[in-house]
């Protein structure tokens, strides 16, 4: 008789086991939250489920990464990587970012080197295996770059700066009276518009709404001018986005005005439903842009492009930047310094101390230089 007892047991076990690796009501409700970006109400969702799926415990780490938690970020990463079957590389290289923002250096350069081993021709793994020397160098300041912090500066998002004839133009989450004021999932905060302020020796003066015709109902911004202040770029969401992902992507308009009249907005002829197109940056004449984007074909994550205007005024189709500057990460941000043919940007692909981090490549022309990190005080 005992024989028989064997295989019951078994069979019985598989099924619990099969019944353990479905999604419970509450993680498919955290999917939902998390698809939504309304990462707070995801990470409540996936703590209210008495077992998670690998899928779940992953998506409950993003959240947790996304809203900046990063202490309870490492502590549900390092569940993840600990799982017995299901981990994928992509798992270790984000334990050990949000390791490396907790300025937990040698612990992430361990799982760092387990995603070499199982990716080495991910240019991540080759900038970390060319750049995790210089670790020392970037904590030290080396004096070349002075941080001030700006009174104009508060608890919401404040960032995308770009000069406007003798003011600074910027994008903020900040609240301003509205008729509907309507949040942003994400951050719980008004969406972003664009707001000017008047340059006054080291500090701003008391931002304004910029643009008030520009302002729609959703983002707004950052945006990037033309030298003479009458042709600017900037950020929006497709307000009309009716497509089944149900992600509503950002694209690029233009603009011409005089004196803050803006012409009404045109849409940059590479915008797409499918992928977003933003955080343009002009330069002085207004016919080159530089942008981010997601679009297919890149190196993965947002890549940098560059656009040319034709004889007839049409932007070219874009140029990815390369491998020099873009990785199977995010670059953002594109700066460029005409004066002294440098880019700036942003980076969470690259070898830095967390985060996004700010590089520097030197440009030759059409041709871009190996990227280096700004280091520290601007990298944290």
């Amino acid at each position: 008789m005992k024989k028989l007892y064997i295989p019951i047991i078994i069979l019985i076990g598989i099924s619990i086991n099969a019944i353990a690796q479905e999604k419970s009501r509450k993680e498919k409700q955290g999917d939902k939250y998390s698809f939504n970006y309304t990462y707070d109400k995801a990470i409540d969702s996936y703590n209210r489920a008495k077992h998670l799926t690998i899928d779940g415990q992953r998506k409950l780490a993003k959240s947790y990464s996304q809203m900046g938690k990063n202490t309870e970020a490492e502590i549900a990463y390092a569940k993840l990587v600990n799982s017995s079957t299901g981990v994928l590389p992509e798992d270790y290289y984000n334990y050990a970012m949000v390791l490396r923002s907790n300025a937990k250096y040698d612990e992430s350069a361990k799982w760092m080197d387990i995603f070499k081993d199982q990716k080495p021709n991910d240019l991540r793994a080759k900038d970390y295996a060319e750049n995790k020397a210089t670790l020392p160098l970037l904590l030290k300041d080396n004096g070349k770059f002075k941080i001030e912090h700006l009174n104009v500066n508060t608890d919401a998002q404040d960032f995308g700066t770009s000069f406007y004839k003798n003011k600074i133009v910027f994008a903020s989450s900040r609240a301003f009276p509205k008729m509907i004021k309507r949040k942003y999932s994400w951050t719980g905060k008004p969406f972003l518009n664009m707001y000017a302020s008047e340059v006054d020796g080291a500090q701003l003066k008391d931002p304004k709404i910029f643009g008030k015709s520009l302002d729609g109902k959703m983002h707004d911004g950052p945006a990037s001018f033309s030298n003479d202040g009458t042709y600017m770029a900037f950020t929006r969401n497709n307000y009309n986005d009716k497509t089944k992902d149900r992600v509503v992507e950002l694209q690029i308009y233009f603009s011409s005005g005089k004196d803050e009249n803006w012409e009404t907005p045109v849409p940059f002829a590479y915008n797409s439903s499918e992928y977003s197109v933003t955080h343009p940056c002009l330069t002085a004449d207004g016919n080159t842009m530089y942008f981010t984007s997601n679009m297919p074909g890149g190196f993965g994550g947002g890549d940098i492009y560059k656009t040319t205007k034709s004889a007839n005024g049409e932007w070219q189709k874009p140029e990815n930047l390369g491998d020099n500057i873009n990785t199977e990460g995010d670059e953002l941000f594109p700066f460029i310094d005409e004066t002294n043919q440098t880019l700036y940007y942003a980076s969470n692909g690259r070898f830095g101390l967390g985060g996004l981090d700010v590089f520097i490549s030197p440009m030759n022309g059409s041709t871009f230089g190996t990227s280096y990190n700004a280091g520290s005080p601007l990298n944290t």
